[in-house]
Parts: structure tokens; C-alpha cells; sequence
């Protein structure tokens, strides 16, 4: 079954080894896909984004950061990585930041096409990388570095 669950990570403490006391990031946003993502599904969070980019514009949200995760995803598919790529665009327009976790590593099977859509969108291996991010402002390669123990360059 495939599905979506919208949580914004004020509405609970997100932890990490890094954070270890869990901390609230009201400017960030996580939408949680799971099952199979098509076409479809990827329309319906395409559909949650913009109901909260209507939300920024009115000024009723004030969220810099959306990350997208796929983590639950059984199947990720080109028509649903087609669908998916319009997401930064569109948020890009208020200013918001989409990423996306829990990808790393599972577009192999992918064609070549929509791979290469993907890597247009920063993405991280899981929700804790994309908050270490967040809450450090390093990039991909400095949450890989600081998670296997080295540090971040500077």
C-alpha cells in the first residue's frame, strides 16, 4: 500500500548521534512516502508541498527546508522520479529548499534519464544526515565525513 504522512519537525523532537537531547526545527518539514512511488503518488506529494507553499505565501507557515522521505518507498519508478523533479522548482519560487532522503544507494535500477534527474536534488542517505545538514549548513560530503568519524573539512 502506498501512502504519505506529512510532520513537520516541530511537531516532534528529531535525534540524532549528533544531537543526542533531540532538538525541534520549526523551519523544517519532512514529507514521508511509502510503498510504491509512481506517477500518482508523486503527484499527491507534489500536491501536499504546494498546499504548503500556499501556506508560506500567505504567511501563515514559515518553513525555509522541505525534505522528501523515501525511505518507506518499496519501488521508485522513472514516471514517479519525472513527476518528483518539479518539487525544488516549484519551492524554489518562495525560497524554500526541497532535499531529498532515503534515496541514497536505491536508484540503481533506475534509467540513466531519471537517475540524472535525481541528481539535480541534494539528497541524503537518511532524515538524521538531512538534519545534520539543516542544523550545520555542511554539505553531502561533510555529513558522510562526520558521520564516519573524520570531521568536516574546511
Amino acid at each position: 500500500m502506498s501512502g504519505i504522512a506529512v510532520k513537520a519537525s516541530s511537531d516532534r523532537p528529531v535525534t540524532s548521534a549528533f544531537d543526542p537531547e533531540g532538538s525541534t526545527h520549526p523551519r523544517l518539514w519532512f514529507i514521508y512516502v511509502a510503498g510504491r512511488l509512481d506517477a500518482g503518488l508523486a503527484v499527491r506529494v507534489l500536491r501536499l508541498l504546494d498546499a504548503q507553499l500556499e501556506l508560506i505565501q500567505a504567511g501563515l507557515a514559515d518553513k525555509t527546508h522541505v525534505v522528501i522521505d523515501l525511505a518507506a518507498t518499496t519501488t521508485i519508478d522513472a514516471g514517479g522520479v519525472a513527476t518528483l523533479r518539479h518539487a525544488p522548482f516549484e519551492a524554489a519560487r518562495l525560497g524554500v529548499t526541497v532535499w531529498l532522503s532515503g534515496v541514497t544507494g536505491r536508484t540503481d535500477r533506475l534509467p540513466t534519464r531519471s537517475r540524472s534527474m535525481l541528481d539535480r536534488i541534494r539528497m541524503f542517505p537518511d532524515e538524521e544526515a538531512a538534519v545534520l545538514a539543516y542544523t550545520t549548513g555542511a554539505t553531502t560530503a561533510d555529513v558522510a565525513g562526520r558521520r564516519a568519524g573524520r570531521g568536516v573539512a574546511t
